[in-house]
């Protein structure tokens, strides 16, 4: 954070072990009320980190977008609030496709990750492109960690 001033704020720890956040830091950070928080320890300092419930999967998730694409000629992407998290090798996001069929990920407490999509420039025929969607993303729910 190059050209931010530096935050210093003093906050006690509560009879459970917790802290508030200042209200600056979670806008500067982008962290709402929900959002899941890593806690670190590097040599003497607690690191909060905001978590992502896709890491560690990050190369499963790539090789099946990429197989998706191989095997069809479909692109494939990630989605997680407006954000693409990842996509296929093949997707160009300023010429998207105008067919997609989507499918929700989710986390192993049953609440919504992300979301699968699969474009094409054809409409797709039949349920295949729904099935597949659905496959892949109880693949992806399958593989997240608690």
């Amino acid at each position: 954070m190059e050209n931010e001033q530096q935050l210093y704020v003093v906050r006690r720890l509560d009879d459970l072990g917790r802290i508030v956040i200042p209200k600056s830091v979670r806008k500067l950070f982008g962290l709402e009320a929900g959002d899941m928080l890593k806690v670190l320890v590097e040599d003497d300092a607690i690191v909060l980190r905001k978590h992502h419930a896709l890491e560690g999967v990050e190369s499963f998730v790539s090789y099946m977008l990429n197989s998706i694409f191989e095997s069809t000629g479909w692109s494939a992407a990630v989605i997680s609030e407006g954000h693409v998290l990842y996509r296929s090798c093949s997707m160009e996001w300023d010429t998207l496709p105008p067919h997609a069929v989507r499918e929700k990920i989710y986390c192993p407490f049953g609440s919504i990750l992300a979301e699968l999509m699969i474009f094409s420039n054809e409409s797709f025929e039949g349920n295949d492109a729904s099935l597949l969607c659905s496959f892949v993303a109880r693949a992806i729910s399958n593989m997240i960690e608690a």
